[in-house]
């Protein structure tokens, strides 16, 4: 009987320490992995010194062409907390035979647990609305306290860091962005990815011609909406870079052409290794400001005589340029 007792509590045990995460000791780092480098930024504003982040998805990669390799499994496996949107298009294949028992894996559900503002089309592109990079911050920050408890003052003082820096960002939004007009350009996006961004800029999406990055629009789809941009005035189109050299970017380009209308290229993900997240979006503002002035839009030549807008963008660089020197010293 107490031989029979014992073993039942040993295998209790074992089952408790399998599908239990994995509590780390106060000086060992967290080992995180995740699928694209912007939700590495956030998990390295959040962690900090405390991380080891390794990022699946190289930043000019199309996300939609992009096949797992074998040591992005294995960065999985090895890791205490993987970290996804959800909705990767390989996800499936990058998961396939990866145990996730007794990891702690921050998705889809984390990101709408904490509140965050999902467009009515289902756009998964939630990062590029600085509010919602701060609730999925705030998600990052709440796996990392359940890894590494004893560090909870510090992630903690890090997410209420990043909540100031998205303040700033409101603050440049209503005060610099607007003044140049942005927020009344009437753009035409190829697919939805950088609707969130621009929605929070204030800027109006006219119209979306792809639902989706995977279909390919009909021709018929494809002349109505580009009857509407006519009829609507739409002075930009708007892709993404990773997008340029696929059918997305082509589509782009003939409708710009047709339109007397310039491209304007934006990212959903950093360009560079120590990017910032405000950076990135700082960035995108500059990219639309540039093609915007390439067209010669009325709507920001009303600007001009006050403030050219290449000095606009000038004094944007600039001050870019500080706030980045200011960080790393």
């Amino acid at each position: 009987m107490k031989k029979t007792l014992t073993l039942c509590i040993l295998v209790a045990l074992l089952t408790l320490t399998l599908t239990s995460p994995l509590v780390l000791g106060g000086s060992e780092r967290v080992k995180v992995a995740v699928t694209t480098n912007v939700l590495a930024c956030l998990v390295r504003v959040v962690g900090g010194e405390r991380v080891e982040v390794t990022c699946l998805i190289p930043p000019l990669s199309d996300i939609h062409e992009y096949a797992p390799k074998p040591g992005d499994k294995k960065a999985i496996e090895e890791a205490d907390v993987y970290v996804e949107v959800g909705f990767e298009p390989f996800r499936e294949q990058l998961l396939r035979g990866v145990d996730l028992t007794g990891k702690v894996v921050v998705s889809w559900e984390s990101y709408l647990a904490e509140g965050v503002k999902v467009l009515e089309n289902g756009n998964p592109h939630i990062w590029l609305d600085p509010e919602n990079a701060y609730l999925m911050a705030k998600a990052i920050c709440k796996a990392l306290i359940k890894v590494d408890p004893e560090n909870s003052a510090y992630y903690l003082k890090n997410l209420e860091k990043f909540a100031e820096e998205v303040e700033r960002l409101k603050v440049y939004r209503d005060t610099t962005v607007k003044s140049l007009g942005v927020d009344r350009l009437k753009v035409l996006l190829v697919t939805p990815c950088p609707e969130y961004l621009l929605r929070w800029l204030g800027v109006r999406v006219v119209n979306v011609v792809a639902s989706s990055e995977e279909k390919v629009p009909g021709i018929k789809q494809i002349e109505k909406v580009k009857e509407q941009a006519k009829k609507e005035g739409v002075n930009v189109v708007v892709c993404t870079i990773q997008e340029k050299n696929t059918w997305m970017g082509k589509l782009a380009r003939s409708l710009a052409s047709e339109l007397g209308v310039p491209v304007a290229y934006l990212t959903p993900l950093l360009l560079e290794p120590n990017e910032t997240y405000p950076e990135l979006i700082k960035t995108n503002v500059m990219l639309l400001l540039a093609a915007a002035d390439q067209g010669e839009m009325p709507v920001l030549r009303v600007k001009k005589a006050s403030t050219p807008l290449y000095l606009a963008i000038l004094g944007l660089l600039v001050a870019l340029t500080l706030e980045t020197l200011i960080i790393v010293r």
